[in-house]
This record gives C-alpha cells, structure tokens and sequence, in this order.
C-alpha cells in the first residue's frame, strides 16, 4: 500500500493501545472484568510490538510512535512488573506520552519522567466504596496527591449510576475545590447476565446492579467526545490474549500480535471497506461492527449505525452545572 492510501484511511499507527492483563484486586459492583483471563502479556511482549509499530509508522512519519495507553480492563499494578514496563517504554519511546489507568489502590510507582494518569474515583468517599470497596477511597487519593505533586497530568474517571448520581455535583464540587480536577463521566448499562450489548463482551462477569444510569448520564457518555470525526477512535490495540483490534471496545479481534504491520493493516482495511463507503455524515465512527457504534444502536432502539450517526449529530452535549 501506498502512503497516500494508507493515510486516507482512519486508522493510526502513532498510538498503541494496550491491555496486557485481564485481572483485578478489587471486587467492584460495577464491573465486567473477565477475572477468569489467565493470560498476561510480559514487558518483552509489549516492547516488542510497539518497536514493530514504531518501525511501520516511521515510513509515514518521522516521529514514530507518539502515544501509548495502558488500560488493565482489571488494574495494571496487579503485574508486579509494570513499572519496569513503563520505564523501558518511556527509554525506547523517550518523547511518546505515556497514559495509565489505575484505580490507585497500589503504591504510586518511584519513576523519574512524567505519565499522564487516568485514575478511577467514583465519588465521595462513601459513595465511591458502594462500589469499590470499603478502605479503597484514601489510598487512592493518595495515589492521586502524589500523581499532582510529580508535576504528572492526571485526569478522573467516574463511573455513574443510580446509586451515585445524587453525589456526583457535589463530588465534581469537591475535586474541583481541592485538586483543580474535572471528572470524566462514565455510565455503565445494565446487560444481561448471559446477553450481548454496550459497554460488555460476551465472556465477561458482570455485576452492575448498582450501575443502572439514567437516561440523563446516557446522553453524557454517547456526546461527551469533544471531537467527532470518522475513526475518532481506531487506534491500534493489543489484548493479554495476544490478540489485536484497533478499538479498546471492540467485540472482535480479528488479527493477532505475531501478524507484520502491514498484514494488521490490510485487516483493518477490510474490516472497514462497507463503513467506508456509507458517508451519512462526519459524525460516523466507522465502528468495527454495526451494531456495536458505541452500544448505542440498542440503547436508542434504531435500526442501523447510520441512525445511530445521525443521532449522534442531532444531539447538544448535555452538561452538568457545578456551582
């Protein structure tokens, strides 16, 4: 392929998704971690891919590899390893920035260069525990506080549901007063146990009575994007099973990480062909699989992703007021 073909397409091969395990130490309410995953992708492992990456995406752009996020689908410190993981990306991929996902109930890690941290807080303290677990609120503002006082970016993720809604004003008030912070919103749906729909894969636990949103935090999540454009989302992503998709979300994975570049590449491509050719309108994210445009093909009862589309476009962001 061509580089004047390969960047009319959506995907981009200057970031890295990466989910090296499947596990958690938590016992969340609201979840859909497969805990029964027994498989973990080794520093080598990841290293090794993201060179690979780096070498392809360098016939393109001369900068390489310029983002990597880590995201555990469980939590990333249960591998003891990981922050060797982080400190031999950052001295392969010095000028590349370096996101984690954490619910920082670990020990922040002793590293000598910055990363941006995603780090999951789900309200005030009581409310946060309903779902995470009772002692789990301080060592993660620690975790927090320390992130801050390293100079690192941090952004929160809350995840919102019925039992946390009434907090999350007061909450946003809260961070904002004492950290400078602004939460992420992140409902979760309720799915059935043995169904298929937003935000779950078929071979993941789920214990979400806790996690019913209303249908003023559904419109938060499916417009909260601050850019909409096609391929909004598609980067390269690797999953402890070895296997590779190009979205964290994805409910296929149609290539593996022993394929070249440019074989990951032509799957995509593939994959993509009919979506390429719909053009409702710039609001399409061009999802791997129709009825998966962000779940929400079921939530809203369409009947296709370009409804979806369309809907997406139609829509004002909804926001919430923090006096």
């Amino acid at each position: 392929m061509s580089p004047s073909r390969r960047r009319q397409e959506s995907l981009r091969f200057d970031e890295l998704y990466i989910e090296p395990v499947g596990v958690c130490n938590l016992d969340c309410r609201v979840c859909y971690t497969d805990r029964s995953a027994p498989t973990r992708l080794s520093t080598e492992d990841m290293l090794n891919f993201a060179l690979k990456q780096d070498a392809y995406e360098r016939q393109y752009d001369p900068r390489g590899l310029r983002y990597v996020y880590f995201c555990g689908t469980g939590e990333l410190f249960v591998l003891k390893y990981f922050p060797d993981t982080l400190r031999a990306f950052h001295d392969a991929f010095p000028k590349a920035v370096l996101q984690v996902q954490t619910n920082g109930t670990f020990p922040f890690p002793d590293l000598d260069f910055p990363v941006d941290w995603n780090i999951s807080i789900d309200g005030t303290q009581k409310y946060h525990e309903m779902n995470r677990g009772k002692g789990t609120f301080r060592p993660t503002i620690r975790f927090l506080e320390r992130a801050l006082k390293n100079g690192d970016e941090v952004m929160v993720r809350t995840i919102v549901g019925r039992w946390n809604e009434e907090n999350i004003p007061g909450f946003a008030r809260w961070l904002r007063d004492n950290y400078g912070l602004v939460p992420e919103y992140d409902p979760r749906m309720v799915i059935p146990r043995n169904g298929f729909g937003p935000l779950t894969k078929r071979s993941y636990t789920h214990q979400d009575e806790l996690g019913v949103p209303s249908e003023k935090w559904r419109e938060i999540y499916v417009v909260e994007p601050k850019e909409i454009r096609p391929g909004a989302c598609h980067q390269v992503s690797i999953f402890h099973g070895r296997r590779v998709t190009f979205c964290c979300e994805a409910p296929i994975m149609p290539a593996h990480m022993d394929m070249s570049m440019l074989e990951i590449e032509d799957v995509y491509i593939n994959i993509m062909g009919p979506c390429r050719q719909c053009h409702v309108n710039t609001s399409c994210w061009w999802c791997i699989k129709p009825s998966f445009n962000c779940g929400m093909q079921e939530v809203w009862k369409v009947n296709s992703c370009k409804d979806v589309a369309q809907q997406i476009a139609d829509r004002e962001l909804v926001t919430i007021q923090v006096p």
